[in-house]
């Protein structure tokens, strides 16, 4: 069994696998320094394999302290099975790199990741395993608020959640 946080800027989502498969799944808002998220009860009992893949240096940060242990972290720790073809390797995050990976291992070949969370990514990896690169878009919150800003005429129910 194995256990997997992947700390983002607006959520934290953990997955329980056994083997390939996830058995259990939580998410919480973000964990920082101000935050009160509760835990969810495996997390602050697991004792086995624990490895987490950030976007957020505090975030991250934040729940090692929480938890009292040091997490093995994907692509600092724990090589992500992809080549970066990137000219500036750190400018592709750990998160995007760890799709392409997955999409590549689950295809066998070329593959396309798309992640929609806090923002949408879309990510190709080449047939060799290459992540070559791809785009980032605002999520539908961030279009949500976006558009309440700039059109505040617009009624609510013109873009619901958001106004």
């Amino acid at each position: 069994m194995l256990l997997v946080a992947d700390v983002g800027n607006s959520s934290v989502k953990f997955a329980v696998f056994d083997g390939d498969r996830i058995v259990e799944t939580h998410r919480v808002r973000h964990i920082d320094a101000a935050s009160g998220a509760e835990l969810p009860a495996v997390v602050g009992s697991w004792t086995g394999d624990f490895v987490a893949v950030s976007v957020s240096s505090s975030g991250l940060g934040t729940l090692e302290r929480r938890l009292g242990r040091s997490l093995a972290v994907l692509g600092r720790d724990v090589p992500i099975l992809v080549r970066n073809a990137y000219e500036t390797p750190e400018e592709a995050g750990a998160d995007r790199l760890a799709n392409a990976a997955a999409a590549h291992a689950r295809t066998g070949g070329a593959a396309v990741a798309v992640d929609a969370g806090s923002a949408v990514t879309v990510d190709a990896v080449g047939s060799d395993g290459t992540f070559l690169g791809g785009a980032i878009a605002p999520g539908l919150p961030a279009l949500r608020a976006g558009l309440a800003r700039a059109t505040p005429a617009l009624p609510a129910w013109a873009a619901p959640g958001c106004c």
